[in-house]
């Protein structure tokens, strides 16, 4: 696979090229080129592929659980994501962190519903291009070694300071900060990340906030659903609860911003059509919960 599509992506500028017969950059690069559908096609289960498929497609480089796939909409690059489960909510989850993102100011890739067939999805325009990259917390923070006994978020903000990225700190911290709000228990190292210029190495800041859609209690029985539960977090604790304790000192949102908001969720949710009878209502009162707690957190 690495072969048929050069390595490219449509994440950062690395990629092969044949020795015996080496290819132009600009020629090949899928920000300004189109690429083949058949990959996508395959991973959706959309009929049988021929004898000899194209499998020039960014799709061989994406990761991730969820079923997904790369389009090409008005010139725009578009991901599509599937939902999971008896519920199918990631896609509507995502809407849900558009909206919250939204009312909070905060620097986000914004997501909107697409149907195909029988699935709704979730569709982002990608947010890199030619000449800047995503370099993932992960990849990040293997610029220098971790020294033994250093925590994560320690080496974190060490790796931060020694490439000049100032104020980042509180950036993550608010980003953590409404991981909570939606219950996300998916942040992990390569679910956000920094942008950077591929050709002078120059680092232009945190990432606009990306994929959130394991959140909001979304394989979670409807009779479960609570504000008050133990939710698992990444990347800096096991728990949503500690890890709040630990960013609290440099979260600044303006929560103010969200009264109403859990109204915002209901409504977003009445339309998903998995749904039992009252998920959208336990869902939006869990969620007012949770940013009555990060108030009271801060008070």
């Amino acid at each position: 696979m690495l072969v048929k599509c050069s390595g490219l992506s449509l994440s950062d500028q690395y990629w092969v090229t044949p020795c015996d017969a080496p290819q132009s950059w600009h020629a090949v690069n899928f920000y300004e080129n189109g690429f083949s559908e058949d990959v996508g096609r395959a991973l959706f289960g959309e009929g049988v592929l021929s004898a000899q498929p194209d499998l020039c497609s960014p799709c061989n480089t994406s990761d991730g659980f969820l079923q997904k796939r790369w389009r090409i909409a008005d010139g725009k690059r578009i991901l599509l994501k599937a939902g999971s489960g008896i519920y199918q909510q990631e896609p509507y989850n995502e809407l849900v962190a558009t909206e919250l993102y939204d009312s909070l100011g905060m620097s986000h890739a914004p997501y909107w519903l697409v149907e195909q067939g029988t699935q709704t999805m979730s569709a982002c325009e990608c947010f890199t291009n030619e000449h800047t990259e995503l370099v993932t917390a992960a990849q990040f923070m293997r610029l220098q070694p971790q020294p033994q006994g250093v925590s994560n978020w320690q080496h974190f903000n060490d790796c931060c300071k020694a490439v000049g990225l100032l104020g980042t700190q509180k950036e993550v911290c608010n980003m953590l900060a409404t991981d909570y709000i939606l219950a996300n228990t998916d942040r992990h190292l390569g679910n956000f990340g920094f942008l950077r210029d591929s050709e002078t190495l120059e680092w232009k800041g945190l990432a606009p906030i990306y994929d959130s859609g394991t959140s909001l209690w979304q394989m979670t029985l409807t009779r479960s659903i609570s504000a008050e539960a133990m939710v698992p977090a990444k990347p800096f604790e096991t728990s949503q609860r500690s890890q709040l304790k630990l960013i609290a000192p440099y979260v600044d949102l303006p929560l103010e911003r969200l009264d109403g908001f859990s109204n915002k969720v209901e409504k977003i949710f009445q339309s998903a059509a998995r749904f039992d009878d009252g998920r959208a209502e336990k869902i939006a009162a869990a969620v007012e919960g949770r940013i009555q707690m990060l108030r009271s957190n801060r008070e």
